[in-house]
């Protein structure tokens, strides 16, 4: 459900790096910010890229019992799964903090496969249930 201007990102300006393939806000998962979330993703245009993934997908040594795409994602871009990081990366998420733009400030973050949109452009309903106190304080920037 968009409910705001979503053109800043949808411009695709988001990747500034060689290696930086998807685009993605990180997902507040099992009371962790763990993964980045797969409801709004954006990638890279790369056919390489494509047929790595989906040769991925057919490797038996790769693949396993992944319980969705955003698992399957996360694995094949595994920049989310470190928690100290991403802990990081959502105390950049402000308005202040990013003035104004689609990505969070966290260099690191910027410069790897997954660059780290923020709250704004994939505001998980789930959290309003499970983490109120962010959803409280982020709402009102969502798009």
């Amino acid at each position: 459900l968009v409910i705001g201007d979503l053109k800043e990102v949808m411009t695709c300006n988001v990747f500034q790096y060689p290696n930086n393939r998807v685009g993605g806000t990180i997902d507040w998962y099992r009371s962790h910010w763990h993964y980045f979330n797969t409801g709004s993703v954006l990638w890279r245009p790369d056919a390489k890229e494509m047929d790595r993934v989906f040769s991925l997908s057919k490797d038996p040594k790769f693949m396993k019992k992944f319980g969705s795409d955003q698992d399957f994602l996360n694995h094949v871009y595994g920049d989310r799964m470190n928690n100290t990081q991403n802990n990081e990366i959502v105390a950049l998420d402000t308005p202040e903090a990013r003035e104004g733009k689609p990505l969070i400030p966290h260099e690191t973050a910027q410069k790897g496969l997954v660059v780290p949109l923020s709250w704004e452009f994939n505001a998980q309903t789930h959290a309003e249930v499970e983490n109120m106190e962010f959803w409280k304080s982020h709402r009102s920037t969502v798009r």
